[in-house]
């Protein structure tokens, strides 16, 4: 019997058996497709590569402005998906040597449960005095609005499309909805969007969004806000993609064998990642409460901890959104909306990167940084970030929210000049 059977080789999944590993337990990991999971193979990875195509494509088509003139340029997708492989490939067996290293047991196949101790994996009753499940999730669909993997794409089809289709319609504009949007629309793709709600981006900052949006538009990308699609047959573009959620992967495997229970289509579990099944846990999207890879890293490493006699309280903190438009929108804490609404009595600061030396030299004066602030305590209740580098800048104030700095206190931090994190000081001391 091992010690711990984990079901999933995505970031919780795989982090977890690492851990557990660590730790000299036996471990066996079950994953029925690639190690890394969603993020890895269908999601954060591929996705940032085209995003970091579009953005070296963006760079070239203005490299006149600093004095370099380029004849001529051309998308060559074959290269561009061919590179992407690579980088998945090298990334999967790199997961694969840590885990052997350690001498976790891989079974490639699917899984389910049978009982409490029981995973039927390639034929095989596994059993384990501890089991995991981190099964992840998948592209969310409806009864009219159903993928065909055709022409009714899902974020993982755009990722391997053979050619760039001359038009795209997206169905959902959330924050893989937007990420393509800016993708396509760089790579010359006429790109549609048709969101629901009253904003791209629900849930984020309103001004943000909004400015986000701007921006799209000004770039070409047609966005249709309040609107609900009747029929897939009113839309009329070349391909469409759909993103209107991701859903918990619970079927099939087995959680009433194992009498586990399930909310709202993901499995249960209480504050230590445990379900109602004393030895069976749950981490990453399959619990519902964030889909983020980083997340579910920690939640994976927290988990093998607890499991096995090293007591680690999960604390999220303050949890970074980052959202790699063009230009990026990232966040941490409370919007303006939600401090008001919690009822803080709050002050703003902000700083536009347009007065930023930085961002002029690198030819990104889009968006601002800007700082909601208890008005009685001084510290940083939330910050929003839209412009460059966005989603590498916002962690000082990941570390300035998790240490409860005061607006005071980053505004009397030293940043070197010229830099983009200079904007962050300044939108301190315009606090107001």
């Amino acid at each position: 019997m091992h010690d711990l059977i984990v079901i999933g080789a995505g970031p919780s999944g795989y982090y977890a058996a690492r851990k557990a590993a660590q730790s000299g337990k036996d471990v066996c990991l079950i994953e029925k497709e690639h190690l890394g999971g969603i993020c890895l193979n269908k999601g954060c990875v591929p996705t940032k590569f085209l995003i970091n195509t579009a953005e070296i494509l963006s760079s070239i088509s203005k490299s006149a402005r600093f004095g370099i003139d380029v004849e001529s340029y051309k998308i060559n997708v074959k290269t561009m998906l061919e590179r992407k492989d690579l980088i998945i490939t090298q990334h999967r067996q790199a997961i694969e040597k840590l885990l052997t290293r350690h001498k976790v047991r891989i079974i490639k196949s699917e899984a389910r449960l049978k009982d409490a101790n029981t995973v039927e994996a390639a034929g095989e009753a596994v059993k384990a005095a501890n089991i995991i499940i981190a099964t992840g999730s998948k592209d969310a669909e409806t009864g009219m609005l159903k993928f065909d993997h055709t022409r009714v794409l899902s974020s993982a089809d755009m990722l391997s499309l053979k050619e760039i289709p001359k038009s795209l319609t997206i169905i959902g504009a959330g924050y893989i909805g937007c990420e393509f949007a800016c993708i396509y629309n760089r790579f010359g793709c006429d790109v549609t969007m048709i969101e629901l709600q009253p904003q791209i981006l629900p849930g984020q900052d309103e001004e943000m969004a909004k400015r986000l949006m701007q921006s799209m538009q000004k770039r070409g990308i047609k966005i249709s806000l309040n609107t609900k699609l009747n029929s897939l047959d009113d839309i009329k573009s070349e391909k469409v993609l759909l993103t209107i959620g991701r859903k918990p992967n619970i079927d099939n495997i087995g959680l009433e064998a194992a009498g586990i229970n399930v909310t709202k289509g993901a499995i249960e579990v209480d504050k230590n990642l445990r379900t109602n099944i004393k030895n069976i846990y749950a981490a990453g999207d399959v619990i519902g409460k964030y889909c983020l890879a980083y997340t579910a890293f920690y939640e994976g490493e927290v988990l093998a901890d607890n499991i096995f006699g090293k007591p680690r309280t999960l604390n999220y903190g303050a949890v970074p959104a980052c959202i790699f438009t063009m230009p990026e929108l990232a966040c941490v804490g409370l919007s303006q909306a939600q401090a008001k609404a919690q009822g803080y009595d709050i002050k703003t600061g902000s700083y536009p990167f347009m007065a930023s030396s930085k961002a002029h030299i690198i030819d990104e004066i889009e968006g601002l940084v800007k700082l909601i602030i208890d008005a009685k305590a001084g510290s940083i209740l939330g910050a929003q970030i839209l412009g460059p580098l966005a989603c590498e800048l916002i962690h000082e104030l990941v570390v300035a929210i998790n240490k409860n700095m005061t607006a005071e206190e980053l505004a009397g931090t030293l940043h070197a000049h010229p830099t983009l994190a200079e904007a962050l000081q300044d939108a301190a001391k315009n606090v107001k």
